[in-house]
Order: C-alpha cells, then structure tokens, then sequence
C-alpha cells in the first residue's frame, strides 16, 4: 500500500493457494502509509502456502511511515501451517509503526500475536458484544449496523 486508505472496508474471504506469500491482510498486505477509519470481516484462508512473513485482520505488516488509527477488524485466519509463517495478529501480523484507536474481535484459534504489548499500539481486543457498542468511539464516520457491528456512514444495508 503506498496510498491512504479512509473509509474503506473489506468484507468476504481471501484465500491465498500455492507458492510463496509475503504479506497478507484483510485491507491490504503491507501498509506502509495510512489507513483511518475503515473495517474488514474476512476469512483469510491459507492454503498450501510455502512461506508466510506475516499475516492480520487488517493489515499482514505496518512499517516505514504507517499509521493505522479509528479501525476495527472481524477476522478469522483458518488453516495456517506454524511453521510457514512468521507472525499472526487479529489485527496486523507484524507492526512497527502507531496505530491508534483500533479494535479487534478476540479470535481464540490465533495462537500466535504480533507486538500487542508495544508501547505504540492503542490497540484493543474486544469480544462480540463489546464491539456491537464502538461504533461512535471509533470514529464519527462510523453507525451502528443492522447486525449490531459498525458500519460506515455512506453504507446501505
């Protein structure tokens, strides 16, 4: 990613096959400027991959000049091989920048966490009815959906 991402979403299934994957995320693989305000329901499904350096609901790695702030992610990673990857996060595998004001659905099947007690990651993990409750925490961009979980403003239902 090498442009911002604002109110912006993902919601379906990704599903890497084959060969070698560096970066996966359910926004983008690697962010490395912003994204703010948006969202990602997905299933991120691995299959048969040989290598993995980091895998997350939002992002697979934040570095460089990254800034993830006022997002929130609903992600389930089935099917990855441990010893083909390096890290796994419920929101971004790897992280090396801020992030600020984000959420994550707790997903107990993720056995490994990327940096969620770094000192620069405002980062949370929430269960299901917690989360149905953010919609204005996380940003004024943000409604309360027909399901319960946030929304974006310009989304129909």
């Amino acid at each position: 990613n090498n442009w911002s991402v604002t109110t912006s979403f993902f919601k379906g299934d990704i599903i890497t096959t084959g060969g070698e994957e560096l970066f996966i995320g359910g926004l983008v693989g690697k962010n490395n400027l912003d994204i703010e305000s948006s969202y990602s329901h997905s299933n991120i499904i691995s299959k048969e991959v040989t290598s993995l350096k980091s895998i997350g609901g939002i992002a697979g790695s934040n570095y460089d000049l990254g800034l993830i702030k006022n997002c929130y992610s609903i992600s389930e990673i089935l099917n990855v091989k441990e010893a083909s990857i390096n890290l796994i996060g419920g929101f971004v595998g790897d992280n090396l920048k801020m992030i600020e004001n984000c959420y994550y659905l707790v997903n107990e099947d993720i056995k490994y966490r990327a940096g969620e007690s770094l000192e620069f990651m405002k980062i949370k993990r929430v269960d299901n009815d917690e989360l149905k409750t953010l919609a204005s925490s996380i940003s004024n961009v943000f409604k309360d959906g027909k399901d319960g979980y946030p929304v974006l403003n310009y989304e129909k239902e």
